[in-house]
């Protein structure tokens, strides 16, 4: 495969390495059980996705047949689907399905993209003076504190510094060891292959001209598994709420709360700055996690798979017969990882 790896890691970036067969801080079982999950999935990818990067030695894994030709087309059908090439409506411009803000100022998906990649709005909130009561914008109060702060946007009348606290109080101690994975696939970003590819109307956004997290090897995406871990870890406590005699949450909020741990990964391929088959890596790894992380971890899983399966755009398309045909490995590796999406693949869309 004529591609070149994605290069090394800042110094920074090195200091949050531990190891691929690390176990995440709060791994409750053994370390040999810990790599065995790692190296299965490890497997998987490298033979339906991406190969992993040797150094002195290249590429390897049975994805290297096939890993350029299959990059090219999903980048392809990234720009058809999502860039706004031509005379079609670029996706970042569309609104979420979500409640209307309190504000009722309509935010689309780029909004959201810039504030999950750590764009603060209205910051002279931040700095006000005692004494000064003007009341603090809808758009600071989404943005203050990064990632997490517009989960409020998505739910009605809940806790929305509470959840974003729960989405970020646990993920240090149950996310994967991210930039090990970074360093082991080295894929690079889309831009670079978009460029390669020579694929003009490929497009991708930075939240402001100087502020971007994902500078960095592409699979997997931190954006998404966080997403999804994140939306899991606001369910475990809502279950254990319950066995004390709490409320839960209804119809309406859980789907609003899958719809955000969805969308906080699918807007990065929305960005341009993550690819299709990125999301498919974070997805199955989270799936491999949650039984082993969370108390409540299979009826958490069974949660984590509805909200993929049912409120992903990203995880639709790709199972739209219509836009990937079947032949195509990670086609072949999702369905098989979720069969709950089968029947989505005769629905062709009227775009």
């Amino acid at each position: 495969m004529d591609i070149a790896p994605h290069g090394n890691l800042t110094e920074g970036q090195k200091r949050l390495t531990s190891g691929i067969m690390t176990p995440m801080y709060e791994w409750p079982g053994t370390r040999e059980e810990f790599r065995r999950e790692m190296t299965e999935w490890l497997t998987e990818i490298e033979s339906h996705i991406w190969p992993r990067w040797v150094p002195g030695s290249g590429w390897h894994g049975a994805a290297e047949a096939f890993a350029e030709s299959n990059t090219k087309f999903e980048l392809e059908r990234a720009v058809e689907l999502y860039h706004g090439a031509g005379s079609r409506p670029d996706i970042l411009r569309e609104l979420p399905d979500i409640p209307e803000a309190p504000d009722k100022r309509p935010r689309d998906h780029l909004w959201h993209y810039r504030v999950e990649d750590a764009w603060n709005i209205d910051v002279r909130f931040k700095f006000a003076r005692e004494g000064d009561h003007e009341e603090p914008t809808v758009d600071f109060k989404a943005s203050d504190g990064g990632g997490g702060s517009n989960i409020g946007l998505y739910l009605s009348g809940e806790d929305k510094k509470g959840f974003k606290r729960l989405i970020w109080s646990r993920m240090r101690g149950i996310q994967p060891p991210l930039f090990d994975i970074k360093v082991y696939f080295q894929r690079p970003r889309p831009w670079a292959l978009a460029t390669m590819f020579g694929l003009s109307d490929f497009r991708w956004h930075m939240a402001e001209g100087y502020v971007h997290t994902g500078l960095h090897p592409s699979i997997l995406s931190g954006h998404c598994i966080q997403g999804i871990l994140g939306g899991c870890t606001i369910f475990d406590t809502v279950l254990d709420d319950i066995k004390r005699g709490g409320d839960g949450m209804s119809y309406d909020e859980i789907r609003g709360l899958q719809k955000y741990m969805v969308d906080y990964g699918d807007r990065r391929v929305f960005a341009g700055v993550h690819y299709i088959t990125d999301n498919i890596a974070s997805w199955t790894l989270a799936l491999r996690l949650i039984p082993h992380l969370f108390r409540n971890g299979s009826k958490v899983h069974n949660f984590a798979v509805a909200a993929i399966v049912g409120q992903s755009r990203v995880f639709k398309d790709i199972m739209d017969d219509a836009i990937f045909p079947e032949n195509y490995s990670f086609k072949k590796f999702l369905k098989a990882k979720f069969p709950e999406g089968g029947d989505l693949g005769q629905r062709t869309r009227s775009r």
